[in-house]
């Protein structure tokens, strides 16, 4: 695993449906999320970086990626 495929100690990936604005799933890392999804590593970083929605192949609908902080 690379460095950059990890967030931050405080931070986790939150995974939407937008159209039902919904928390899908909360990952760990980048490479869980990619798993869970379907979509490469380095385009979850940009879309979740730039707030852009993406098609994941493996949920078959449209989601969004945000950075969140871990609840202590």
């Amino acid at each position: 695993m690379r460095i950059g495929d990890l967030c931050a100690k405080d931070e986790h990936l939150k995974i939407y449906d937008p159209s039902k604005q919904e928390l899908i799933k909360e990952c760990d890392t980048y490479v869980d999320a990619e798993l869970f999804t379907g979509i490469p590593n380095k385009i979850l970083r940009n879309a979740a970086r730039y707030k852009t929605r993406r098609f994941s192949p493996f949920l078959d609908k449209e989601i969004a990626i945000r950075i969140g902080l871990k609840k202590k």
